[in-house]
């Protein structure tokens, strides 16, 4: 996976979303989607979002 960009203090969801993929997608546990907390950093949270969309098929 391509890591989300960080700055000084930055996160990048990657390995949570890898780890959680299983759990959020079983059908089952009915999650109709994800709420990610930008923190003012809407351009690169959007070029990260768009990234995983474009690796995982979505």
């Amino acid at each position: 996976m391509v890591p989300a960009p960080r700055g000084p203090g930055g996160y990048a969801p990657d390995r949570l979303l890898a780890r959680a993929a299983g759990a959020l997608t079983d059908p089952s546990a009915a999650v109709a989607g994800l709420h990610v907390f930008t923190f003012n950093q809407i351009a690169e949270t959007e070029r990260w979002r768009r990234a995983m969309l474009d690796r995982t098929g979505g």
